[in-house]
């Protein structure tokens, strides 16, 4: 993969195959979209790729991603919330979800976009629930800048 990765930064097709891995991770977790996002920074790091476009296309890509999967859920959110709310665990459990997703919308996306698996599960569940768009598209622009480093006043 690095052999790959440092032959396509040498061309301009590093930053939609960076867009398009990093998009497409949200729905399907086996891309490798981390690694790629850790090897072209560290082609950022050796001076072959600009460190604002990287940052730029990979936090656009996960935007567009989260919203891609929110966006999925609209056409599965009825079918999937009759199926999950058949019995009454179902119901206890899909009350739960919805109590919490209204409770802490912005605070669930934001830590589903760091546990694996979680960030397709978090964006459908917010979907079927109802949760307005705003809430995600909030979360998806500030969760890459709740991961820095906190400064101390």
């Amino acid at each position: 993969m690095l052999e790959l990765l440092s032959g396509v930064a040498q061309t301009p097709w590093i930053w939609p195959t960076l867009f398009c891995v990093v998009a497409l991770d949200a729905l399907c977790q086996c891309l490798p979209s981390a690694t790629m996002v850790i090897l072209a920074g560290l082609s950022a790091a050796a001076g072959q790729i600009n460190v604002g476009c990287l940052i730029a296309v990979v936090g656009l890509g996960a935007f567009v991603g989260d919203n891609l999967v929110y966006r999925l859920g609209e056409r599965t959110a009825p079918r999937l919330l009759r199926h999950v709310r058949r019995g009454r665990r179902g119901r206890r459990f899909s009350d739960w979800a919805e109590q919490t997703m209204s409770a802490r919308t912005v605070s669930v996306i934001v830590t589903g976009r760091y546990l694996s698996g979680a960030r397709l599960a978090v964006m459908l569940t917010a979907r079927v629930f109802g949760i307005p768009p705003r809430p995600g598209s909030a979360a998806s622009t500030r969760s890459p800048r709740r991961c820095g480093p906190r400064r101390r006043r």
